[in-house]
């Protein structure tokens, strides 16, 4: 049978155990906002033409993207802090980086104009989910498979590769797809309320 004294170490134990899971300072928070750290070493080395360095940054900036994520279901650490905060910082990232690719690389203008579009409508929906108290759910397969492409579209951009217009392409139908089950999951499918 336990003793006062154990279940009360028990207990404690819990209580530190859960606001060290809920804490928002944990390395995969750390390195979701090291994306938006190195994002202005972009805006540095675009106009030089350094490529070594575009992509050496691009590449810490994508492994930090699927880093994090992983990190935090591994460890315990998912938290709508954290989704609310990745979500984020990928927004100023995809702006940043399509920027850059418009004004350096021949990018078409309307890809940039897309692409605002569709952070600025999951943003008026994250608000809004927020302010319901509806859970957000991270990213789904199309999310996914438009991260990955978006990065390979990047590079493709960079080093000029002929068939960079079929990855654009693929990259945009992604996007579209993606940012269309984000809505429905969450205003019409299976969203369901939950804490925040």
């Amino acid at each position: 049978m336990t003793g006062a004294g154990e279940s009360e170490r028990i207990r404690t134990g819990e209580q530190n155990a859960g606001t060290k899971a809920q804490s928002p300072i944990n390395l995969p928070n750390i390195l979701t906002v090291s994306r938006l750290i190195l994002l202005p070493g972009l805006f540095v080395a675009f106009p030089v033409n350094n490529n070594a360095l575009i992509l050496t940054l691009m590449g810490l900036i994508f492994a930090t993207d699927v880093l994090d994520g992983w990190l935090a279901r591994r460890w315990g650490l998912a938290s709508t802090l954290g989704k609310v905060l990745d979500h984020a910082v990928d927004k100023f990232v995809i702006v940043g980086i399509i920027l850059l690719l418009v004004m350096f690389r021949g990018m078409p203008w309307w890809v940039l104009a897309l692409f605002l579009a569709r952070e600025a409508i999951t943003s008026v929906a994250g608000v809004i989910l927020l302010r319901k108290r509806i859970e957000i759910s991270g990213s789904n397969l199309l999310g996914k498979l438009t991260g990955f492409f978006f990065g390979v579209l990047s590079v493709a951009y960079v080093v000029n590769f002929p068939w960079r217009s079929l990855f654009l392409w693929i990259t945009v139908g992604l996007a579209v797809l993606a940012s269309g089950s984000y809505v429905y999951y969450h205003f019409v499918g299976n969203g369901r309320p939950g804490r925040t």
